[in-house]
């Protein structure tokens, strides 16, 4: 949070947030498909010329404090928890409401049960994630 703020001393949180997002898509999907490469790199650069090198390179230290979030403590909802509370970027009006890390493992546990039995049992599982309009699918493989 504290790099965070620094970027929007004269921007608004949702500014910073959006352009935090697309460069760290740009940046992540560039280095695994180049099949869109100079249009993402387009993006990129018309994103990042808005802020002054100093703050450019804030960016790299949040997607860095990003990446390292799961891995420092896998039990957490690292981007919810830093937009819907700590940022305030939630919006109930439009339907965006932060449900907790611990009540989303719950119910997770309660509608999905054991994943790893099921796959090894039956190789292929479906869940509907109702509340967000998801499905995942998982498939063994041997």
């Amino acid at each position: 949070m504290d790099v965070f703020k620094i970027l929007t001393h004269s921007r608004q949180n949702w500014e910073v947030w959006s352009d935090f997002v697309h460069l760290a898509a740009c940046s992540i999907s560039n280095t695994l498909d180049m099949s869109h490469y100079d249009e993402r790199e387009e993006q990129y650069m018309r994103i990042i010329s808005r802020y002054t090198k100093e703050e450019a390179n804030l960016f790299s230290e949040l997607l860095a404090i990003t990446t390292m979030a799961p891995e420092e403590n896998p039990e957490q909802d690292f981007l919810g928890q830093i937009h819907q509370s700590e940022l305030g970027l939630g919006n109930s009006a439009a339907g965006s409401v932060y449900t907790s890390y611990n009540v989303g493992r719950l119910m997770s546990e309660l509608n999905c049960g054991d994943l790893v039995s099921k796959i090894m049992k039956e190789k292929y599982v479906m869940v509907n994630d109702c509340c967000c309009g998801g499905w995942i699918a998982m498939r063994r493989t041997e």
